[in-house]
């Protein structure tokens, strides 16, 4: 996914940026100006500057022609993170959705995490374990992020008391 790769995270200078930003002066209305700016967006957002990528990111989706669902839903998705980032859970609440709804059924488990801990954060811990239950019920959902969601869950809800008798103390 385009969006915490550790090439991103390499590819952060300033040289990168600039050119970036470049092409999106001179081709920000082709389909290069738009991938262009979803490449900027996690760039701005590893530089702590989410406002910078919530407006790349805007501006990709604005301008990815509606036949790149992957594309748009991978920019709908950083967006979702950048708001969250930003402690705009209910307008993350809302990308995320839009990611689960996408065709991009690959997408769907980092979508359902989002809510959740979007959930979580808004204190509302059983918000999250239904939209965790519900993740879990859905067949896209990739193994490594059913674990995540198993380890959220299992911070979320308290472990069953051990049943009574079952250990008699010895006399």
């Amino acid at each position: 996914s385009e969006t915490a790769s550790g090439s991103d995270r390499a590819a952060d200078t300033p040289e990168t940026i600039a050119k970036l930003q470049e092409i999106t002066q001179r081709y920000g209305g082709t389909p290069s100006g738009a991938h262009a700016y979803l490449r900027l967006g996690p760039l701005y957002f590893y530089r702590g500057d989410t406002a910078a990528a919530l407006a790349a990111y805007e501006q990709a989706r604005q301008r990815l022609p509606r036949n790149q669902q992957i594309s748009i839903a991978i920019a709908t998705l950083n967006t979702g993170y950048a708001q969250e980032a930003s402690g705009a859970c209910d307008e993350a609440i809302a990308s995320f959705e839009s990611v689960r709804q996408s065709p991009v059924v690959w997408l769907h488990g980092e979508a359902y995490l989002g809510i959740g801990r979007c959930h979580e954060h808004h204190g509302a811990p059983a918000k999250a374990i239904a939209i965790y239950d519900q993740a879990l019920a859905d067949a896209h959902v990739t193994e490594p992020v059913r674990q995540l969601i198993d380890e959220r869950l299992a911070q979320l809800q308290p472990a069953p008391p051990a049943a009574q008798g079952a250990h008699p103390e010895p006399q």
